[in-house]
């Protein structure tokens, strides 16, 4: 299964990991909207019909309230705003809209952070290889296996 899928035709980014469904869909205004996030759903499906009446943006109208990945003050999105940003004329309108997105295999290299990814998990009866920060070696546990390798953290 694919932790990450895009359907062009439906606009619309699934995020998954088994157990947990992230769904957003870009309304037409270009506002990235929140459709679903809860129980894991099936991949491979448009979950368009979970956005409610289309969104194209306001057009000093009042409408529908819509829920948006980023909330915004006067977005239309009533819930807390999760970004303020003050103008140089002191208005908090801000109008975020969907520029594009990378998918890539395995994870990038953050420079300057540390970071942490697992390509699968081990086999069962299996130890994946351990350090500590003191020795650099694994300590002994039960189960543990001979041949796992250790390294110093860098």
């Amino acid at each position: 299964m694919s932790l990450i899928e895009w359907r062009e035709a439906d606009r619309q980014l699934h995020l998954s990991n088994g157990h947990l469904s992230q769904v957003l869909g870009i309304h037409d205004g270009g506002a990235l909207g929140l459709l679903h996030l809860g129980r894991p759903l099936a991949p491979d499906r448009s979950y368009r019909h979970l956005t409610g009446p289309p969104f194209t943006g306001f057009s000093n109208r009042l409408a529908e309230p819509i829920a948006l990945e980023c909330p915004t003050p006067a977005s239309g999105d009533y819930r807390i705003p999760g970004l303020v940003v003050e103008q140089p004329d002191g208005s908090t309108v801000l109008e975020l809209a969907y520029a594009g997105h990378r998918i890539t295999p395995g994870k990038p290299a953050l420079d300057g952070l540390p970071a942490t990814y697992v390509e699968s998990t081990p086999a069962p009866g299996s130890s994946p290889p351990c350090r500590t920060r003191s020795s650099g070696t694994c300590p002994s546990s039960p189960g543990a296996s001979a041949s796992a390798t250790t390294a110093p953290l860098r």
